[in-house]
């Protein structure tokens, strides 16, 4: 017994050790400067958020996406300003009937939010760039000038404009 509990404690302790020395040797990937991103986008849009709602993911994973309207206040494409006042998101995740989808690290848009959107076009339809890291909570930085709204200066973009 005494065997097998000094076997125990020494495979207890290599494990300790193996796993420290991988902790040890990660490393952190730096997520892609905004302007990278800017130019990656197909649209970069602000906007509030005016509904949401859930559907089931188009490709019949049997996963939730929500799907997010704005309201477009300022907007550039790389082709040129569109009409449309209204923009869809849609994002994975979500609850739907007694199915809930979670995507960690991907916090859902509340109505109201004040969003800057770095978008691109994917079979679900609009889309931040890497999720996350395409978005910008303008309601959470306050009313300072953020320097993400320099995308709005990149000539890659079309014009801007501005809806009432």
């Amino acid at each position: 017994m005494l065997k097998h509990r000094s076997t125990l404690l020494g495979l207890m302790c290599l494990l300790a050790l193996a796993t420290a020395g991988a902790q040890a040797d990660a490393y952190q990937v730096e997520p892609a400067p905004w302007s990278v991103l800017a130019t990656k986008a197909e649209r970069a849009v602000q906007g509030h958020v005016t509904a949401r709602w859930t559907a089931w993911a188009p490709d019949g994973s049997g996963r939730v996406v929500t799907h997010y309207e704005l309201l477009v206040w300022d907007e550039r494409v790389a082709t040129g300003p569109s009409d449309d006042a209204y923009a869809i998101v849609t994002l994975p995740g979500g609850r739907l009937g007694t199915r809930t989808t979670v995507i960690p690290g991907l916090r859902p848009f509340e109505i109201g939010d004040e969003l800057l959107l770095l978008l691109t076009d994917t079979a679900w339809g609009w889309q931040p760039i890497g999720y996350e890291l395409g978005v910008v909570r303008l309601h959470e930085r306050g009313a300072s000038y953020v320097p993400e709204l320099r995308v709005f200066e990149d000539p890659r973009f079309g014009e801007a404009r501005v809806k009432p």
